[in-house]
C-alpha cells in the first residue's frame, strides 16, 4: 500500500510504476476530472468520484461473477 501512495513519479522503480499504473485505471473517473479541470476537484467531487469508481469496479466484478456462473456451471 505504501508503494502506492508514495511512489516517486520523477524516479520509480518497476513496482512503484505498477503500483501507479494501477490506481490510475483504478481511479479512472477521478483523473479524467483532473485532466479537465488542470487540478484537484474540490472535496465533494472527489468523494462523488471515489463513490463512482468504487461502484463502477464493483459493477465489473459482478459482471465477472455472472458471467463465469454462466459459463462454467
Amino acid at each position: 500500500m505504501f508503494m502506492c501512495l508514495f511512489t516517486d513519479l520523477d524516479t520509480p522503480s518497476v513496482l512503484g510504476s505498477v503500483c501507479f499504473i494501477f490506481l490510475v485505471i483504478a481511479m479512472w473517473p477521478l483523473m479524467v476530472c483532473c485532466f479537465f479541470l488542470h487540478g484537484d476537484p474540490p472535496a465533494v467531487v472527489f468523494l462523488l468520484l471515489l463513490l463512482i469508481s468504487g461502484l463502477f469496479w464493483a459493477g465489473v466484478v459482478d459482471l465477472f461473477f455472472v458471467l463465469r456462473k454462466r459459463y462454467v456451471a
